[in-house]
């Protein structure tokens, strides 16, 4: 386990931020080499999986996107995309 924190450096001056450091967020998602077969407890990570894959092709990348996930893909897009 990691405590991972943010510290203020002045780099150029001293700014004073505006905003709300406390609405500060990061996300951070693990990856597995292998994507995770289609299940509903994995599907931002096969999606992700899919999209940043080195080993599956731009069709397969493309029906996991239109099939499982239900995003629009027209025809058009495929053809441009060869």
């Amino acid at each position: 386990m990691s405590h991972i924190h943010l510290t203020n450096d002045n780099v150029l001056g001293a700014y004073e931020w505006k905003g709300k450091l406390d609405l500060l967020n990061i996300v951070m998602i693990g990856l597995a080499e292998e994507l995770p077969g289609h299940d509903e407890r994995y599907e931002l990570h096969r999606l992700l999986g899919a999209l940043l894959s080195k080993e599956l092709t731009i069709d397969e990348k493309l029906n996991i996107i239109g099939e499982e996930y239900d995003i629009p893909i027209e025809e058009s897009f495929r053809k441009t995309n060869y």
